[in-house]
């Protein structure tokens, strides 16, 4: 009895952590329209889906700061995996794992990188934060769920 218990128990904490159907759509389409932004160039695109504390952040330090963390990228943003999944009330965090190459069927260019989706209405809107920006204290004081 105490085995079906710790198996139920176990199967809750696993499906609690993950994300439904809607959600997981939401968040494939929003992943595919940064990546298009970020790998066309699309500053106003990328502008958008970035984390309102982020922008607000390279705002207030200047235009050129803010003007240069949206420069076209050297590398193609591609093959993005779900990581990590954070969930608190309506908040959902993200980890995604991308790769970076040279262009869209040339090799990877180094070891992975993290790129962090955030939303906080259940998976129906998603912001996205590179790493150093999601990690960095001086950046904001939304939720960070997955430090």
């Amino acid at each position: 009895m105490k085995k079906i218990i710790w198996i139920f128990m176990l199967l809750i904490f696993i499906t609690s952590c993950g994300l439904n159907s809607a959600e997981e759509k939401s968040l494939n389409m929003a992943i595919t329209r940064y990546l298009h932004s970020v790998n066309t160039d699309l500053k106003l695109s990328r502008v958008a889906a970035t984390h309102p504390q982020i922008l607000k952040y390279y705002k207030a330090i200047s235009d050129e700061s803010f003007k240069k963390k949206f420069e076209k990228e050297k590398y193609f943003w591609t093959d993005a995996l779900i990581g990590k999944i954070t969930r608190d009330s309506e908040n959902i965090h993200v980890e995604l794992k991308l790769l970076k190459k040279e262009d869209q069927y040339a090799g990877a260019v180094g070891k992975r990188f993290s790129l962090f989706a955030m939303s906080d209405d259940n998976g129906n809107t998603w912001y996205f934060a590179e790493e150093e920006d999601y990690k960095s204290t001086k950046i904001g004081s939304f939720k960070r769920l997955l430090l």
